[in-house]
């Protein structure tokens, strides 16, 4: 995996899922306060291997996929999961997701950044050498 930054801290990974559900219904409540109509297909298998959390229509019907992420840590730096078993290598929702932009909040401030999706997958692939590369033992049994 990829940081934009340090001082990431290990977490368990229900308690992170669960903390995840309460941030998509403050994103789905702040996005239909401004007339968009949410669906949240999480659950959903096709937008779960996409790694598409909601899909957000506008006030022009035009559908954006979005991808949800939680961040409780205080640095405010960017956690870019690029690998998410590396015992399997399989991707980390960084660059696995097709959404259009990533929900990225930050709990502790309760501030939340739309991160247009595509540049910032270019901008972690580009420079993944110059970011800080840490590994998360967050599996259990």
């Amino acid at each position: 995996m990829w940081i934009l930054g340090k001082n990431i801290k290990s977490y368990d990974f229900n308690k992170k899922n669960d903390d995840s559900k309460k941030v998509e219904a403050l994103i789905i409540e702040f996005l239909e306060s401004r007339g968009n109509r949410v669906e949240d297909v999480s659950d959903i298998e096709y937008y779960r291997k996409i790694d598409v959390d909601l899909l957000v229509h506008n006030e022009k019907n035009k559908i954006i996929k979005l991808e949800v992420k939680a961040d409780s840590t205080k640095t405010k730096n960017y956690f870019a999961e690029t690998i998410s078993n590396d015992k399997k290598n399989t991707l980390g929702c960084w660059l696995l997701t097709e959404s259009d932009y990533i929900a990225y909040y930050f709990e502790l401030d309760k501030e939340l950044h739309i991160i247009p999706t595509k540049p910032a997958q270019e901008y972690v692939i580009k420079n993944k050498n110059n970011l800080t590369h840490i590994s998360l033992n967050r599996f259990h049994n």
